[in-house]
């Protein structure tokens, strides 16, 4: 099991895929340990206890990030909310599980892929839940940040972009006629243009206001690039 994880995050390393290295210690901590062994004595039984002992089990609490030692934090079973993001986790696991296994069946690794391609995710864990600000929400938060930040938040507001696409946006991305903006950097790769209301767009053009059409629209306080996250970002 532990060398037809590493092959598969390998190939994966090896291919530029995002999130290599915390599926790795994912796996350490969660699957190896309980299914460590020869992938062909694996059954749909031994798998799916597995995936059900997961989301049964305590959430694990990292002291920092990629921490080998683990901690763990008891959570109420009958919280659902608790529950719902266990299963989760669970399948986000069975996800990486499977990708593995397949891996080696495709290379030839191992005979047949039955035994997991028979186990099923839980369901209706991963549906997003909507909440949205009221516009007095909205004035609290954008009067509660620093200046500088306070323009991102009122860009987020203004678009429901992603705080990296705001970031990379440039003068010439906004289209003060058409009331448009473009985010050329998204996180699915393509180019896609978000229309304005009349509050974005007088937002923008006063944001935009005596800038060369390269230059970044939102910047920090001392004139620099905001970083690649947030946390990273002052």
């Amino acid at each position: 099991m532990a060398q037809a994880i590493e092959e598969y995050l390998a190939h994966r390393a090896r291919r530029g895929s995002k999130g290599v290295r915390a599926d790795a210690y994912a796996a350490k901590a969660r699957i190896i340990p309980a299914l460590g062994g020869e992938v062909a004595k694996l059954t749909v039984k031994r798998i799916r206890d597995w995936h059900e002992s997961v989301a049964a089990a305590p959430r694990m609490v990292r002291t920092k990030r990629y921490a080998e030692k683990q901690a763990t934090r008891e959570f109420d079973a009958d919280d659902a909310v608790e529950v719902r993001a266990r299963r989760s986790t669970a399948n986000r696991l069975l996800t990486v599980l499977k990708a593995a296994l397949n891996h080696a069946f495709h290379e030839d690794r191992v005979g047949t892929d039955e035994p997991w391609r028979k186990v099923e995710p839980f369901r209706e864990v991963d549906s997003a839940v909507l909440r949205y600000l009221s516009a007095d929400e909205c004035r609290r938060l954008v009067n509660a940040c620093p200046a500088d930040f306070r323009a991102l938040v009122q860009g987020a507001l203004a678009t429901g972009c992603r705080y990296g696409e705001l970031t990379h946006l440039t003068a010439a991305d906004f289209d003060s006629e058409a009331g448009t903006v473009t985010i050329r950097r998204s996180k699915a790769g393509k180019v896609r243009h978000v229309a304005l209301a009349d509050e974005g767009r007088a937002l923008f053009a006063s944001l935009t206001a005596r800038r060369a059409g390269r230059d970044l629209i939102f910047l920090r306080s001392d004139g620099e690039a905001w970083g690649r996250r947030i946390n990273s970002a002052r």
